[in-house]
């Protein structure tokens, strides 16, 4: 046994987590726009075999000097004359982990950085004119009070783009538009 001992001194014991706010994104999104997109009424195409070209027999429709085949397109009217809006949604764009135990949640906010899309070397644009992001269940443009997820399992976010075409008429990959996304506390 000991000769002398002396009393259980306490000694006090601090850790400090830092509070973490985590954003990954991917690095480019690629978006392919379809036929539907443009209008086609698909149930009536066909996809060839040969390049993926596309034809439709039209029924009913006889060439005899006088009538022949229809000369309407068949893609919707925005398409074709520079007013077509289309929205494609884009899933698994972003991802956010944070520990923070401020009140009101996380913010993102997402917005068109350069919505310019070019073909290569010719003067043919489309554009980004609009982005939202659905995440926890909300969506918007700037989403608040998004739930803390913690460091384990990210809260991923989704992104929905509105792609002007503006009468483009050529095929091609349209390139050089940009979004950002950006995760804030309180």
């Amino acid at each position: 046994p000991p000769r002398v001992t002396t009393g259980e001194a306490p000694i006090g014991v601090t850790v400090t987590v830092p509070e973490i706010l985590y954003l990954r994104t991917v690095e480019n999104i690629d978006v392919t726009i379809t036929l539907a997109d443009l209008g086609a009424k698909t149930e009536d195409l066909s996809i060839s075999d040969i390049g993926g070209g596309v034809y439709e027999t039209q029924t009913g429709a006889t060439a005899n000097g006088t009538d022949g085949v229809s000369i309407t397109s068949p893609f919707s009217a925005g398409a074709t004359e520079g007013t077509a809006q289309i929205d494609k949604t884009v899933p698994n764009v972003y991802a956010i982990w944070s520990n923070t135990a401020a009140e009101g949640g996380i913010t993102v906010d997402v917005r068109v950085t350069d919505g310019v899309l070019d073909l290569g070397e010719t003067l043919e644009a489309a554009e980004i004119t609009d982005v939202i992001t659905s995440i926890d269940g909300k969506e918007g443009a700037n989403v608040t009070g998004i739930e803390v997820p913690g460091l384990v399992t990210p809260k991923v976010g989704d992104v929905t783009l509105t792609i002007d075409l503006k009468g483009t008429q050529t095929a091609g990959e349209y390139t050089t538009g940009e979004i950002t996304v950006e995760a804030s506390l309180p």
